[in-house]
């Protein structure tokens, strides 16, 4: 549904009375393509402000035009667009709004001699901004038509429609023209959008119904097929029976045998089919196997067939009534009954996404252990390899970064200012736990040195599909040979917090 010519006729003089003279405060998208425009006009007592909210929706193939009751919040990252809107309309005064002559094409001038064309018709509709000399400097979105108007061009205006009846179902020439149209289309339009959102859910879950109708009429097809493999087993008893005769006639590599069938009467010869890579007891196994798989198929296909039929059943069910609903949204929205029982369905279709525990973060939990060096500053050591990610992504770049040289270790950080160098004890202190919390720390300790790395982070580099915590250290660093000092770690430990 889309604004009509006749309402559109009734509706101008209202935003001539209501908006003509304001200023417009703001421009904002509260979905895509949908545009709102925000005008104020001091009132006829001081100190009292009118406010209006122009919706402008062509979202869905649709046009339209109205005052809402309030403006509602916009997009946190508006289109170019809108940025392009704000740009060239905000604060000027709306100074006129002219209609064409039967052609729902709306006009809005304002005092910079600049125009926001307002074309309305249908899945073509879009919106142009001019400039003074008639110029277009930009478009709601590209053009459809014919005419494939661009920036910098000058506009041209739609070829005029042929002949028709205005209709007005609404009415709105009847009503006064002081805000109660606008009223009236609000009310008609937000009926109109609850009609479009349960047509599309309508029409979504039939799509889902069709679908599941053919798994299950796939699974159905196979349960038969199942069932019937069970009057096979019987053949396949027999087989392995009479090959049970056969030994000492069967060859290597043999492709069949004929043996008598006991169970006919005067035992006439039965060619049986043999596996060339089988020997005959693999044979005879091979047929006691097919007895055992068709019984365990038909026993399943039986105990399946009731549950996927009554599923079936449901299924057609709510086809049926899936159906019903789409006729009647063809003349108006559905009842509250048949709503709510839309809701629940759509609902069950589509349930809100849940994340396991495990993959939720937890805000609270400390990704790194603060230890105090002896001349009392910081020391940072990760717990994990993406606790370790997460420590240098804090960081800030003049930070010193402390790892073991020839193997894995935890990333140490010793906050540090730009033109700052920690002392010499820090810094060993650091080297310590990064030797305590590395795959070289083993017993036994005494006498153990090792390499460290200490670089600014600013010295570090992420490779490209590299896993967390793994950094790339750019030359510059250097490295510090550490022993291993029992009293230095204990005292170290009891700084940990």
């Amino acid at each position: 549904m889309t604004l009509r010519y006749a309402q559109l006729q009734a509706l101008q003089p209202e935003l001539v009375l209501l908006l003509q003279g304001a200023r417009l405060q703001q421009v904002r998208e509260p979905a895509p393509r949908q545009y709102q425009l925000d005008f104020y006009q001091p009132g006829q007592q001081q100190d009292t402000v009118q406010r209006h909210s122009l919706l402008l929706d062509l979202s869905q193939g649709q046009s339209w035009l109205l005052l809402q009751p309030q403006s509602q919040p916009g997009q946190p990252r508006p289109s170019g667009w809108c940025m392009l809107l704000r740009k060239h309309l905000l604060n000027q005064t709306l100074q006129q709004i002219t209609l064409a002559t039967d052609d729902r094409l709306l006009q809005l001038h304002f005092s910079q001699n600049t125009s926001l064309i307002l074309e309305l018709s249908g899945r073509h509709a879009n919106l142009f901004l001019n400039d003074a000399a008639g110029q277009v400097l930009g478009a709601a979105h590209r053009d459809a038509s014919v005419r494939r108007l661009q920036t910098g061009l000058p506009y041209c205006p739609p070829s005029p429609p042929p002949p028709r009846t205005a209709r007005d179902p609404l009415q709105l020439s009847n009503l006064t023209a002081d805000g109660a149209r606008s009223a009236a289309l609000w009310q008609h339009y937000q009926q109109q959008r609850q009609q479009t959102r349960q047509q599309q859910q309508v029409q979504a879950l039939l799509r889902g119904l069709q679908q599941e109708l053919s798994r299950l009429e796939q699974r159905l097809q196979q349960a038969w097929a199942d069932l019937t493999r069970g009057e096979a087993a019987e053949d396949w008893q027999m087989q392995g029976e009479l090959l049970r005769a056969a030994f000492g006639r069967v060859s290597p590599g043999q492709s069949e045998v004929q043996v008598p069938d006991y169970y006919q009467p005067g035992a006439p010869l039965r060619r049986i089919a043999l596996d060339p890579a089988k020997d005959l007891a693999g044979n005879i196994q091979r047929c006691f196997q097919q007895v055992r798989r068709c019984e365990r198929a038909a026993a399943y296909a039986l105990e399946q067939l009731p549950r996927l039929e009554a599923a079936q059943t449901e299924k057609q069910n709510q086809q049926s009534q899936l159906l019903d609903w789409q006729t009647q949204l063809r003349a108006g929205p559905l009842p509250a009954a048949a709503m709510a029982e839309l809701q629940l369905l759509w609902q069950a279709a589509n349930p809100a996404p849940t994340t396991s525990q495990r993959s939720t973060p937890q805000s609270d939990r400390q990704v790194a252990w603060h230890f105090t060096s002896r001349a009392g500053e910081s020391i940072w050591v990760g717990k994990t390899d993406r606790d370790n990610q997460t420590l240098l992504r804090q960081a800030k770049s003049s930070d010193f970064w402390l790892h073991l040289r020839h193997g894995s270790s935890a990333h140490v950080l010793v906050p540090s200012a730009k033109k700052q160098q920690p002392d010499n004890e820090t810094l060993l202190d650091a080297a310590t736990l990064a030797l305590v919390h590395s795959s070289a720390y083993r017993p036994p300790f005494e006498g153990l040195t090792v390499e460290i790395w200490i670089a600014r982070v600013h010295q570090l580099r992420r490779p490209k599909g590299a896993k967390p915590g793994q950094v790339q250290v750019l030359p510059g660093a250097r490295t510090l040979q550490l022993r291993f000092e029992p009293e230095r770690l204990q005292r170290l430990q009891a700084s940990r917090c």
